[in-house]
């Protein structure tokens, strides 16, 4: 994909790569877009390296939503 062209990116997959996949999503998600992250509550151990990742770049803001198994949501500032 292009650099900053998704509005949007739902993640649902294999918990354990979101680590290694972050500089790609942070790449083709454009500023204001938004990354869901499912399970962000339901398997909270399989994603706190990947949370901590996120929520420790100056560039985006986080948070995470306690509905069904939790979503993780993160918006690209710049």
């Amino acid at each position: 994909m292009p650099d900053a062209n998704a509005d949007l990116i739902f993640l649902d997959s294999k918990r354990l790569e979101y680590v290694h996949w972050w500089p790609t999503i942070k790449r083709v998600l454009r500023k204001g877009g938004l990354l869901v992250v499912d399970n962000a509550t339901s398997h909270a151990d399989e994603m706190a390296a990947f949370m901590a990742l996120v929520s420790a770049d100056a560039g985006v803001t986080t948070c995470t939503v306690p509905v069904g198994n939790g979503q993780f949501l993160a918006t690209l500032s710049h």
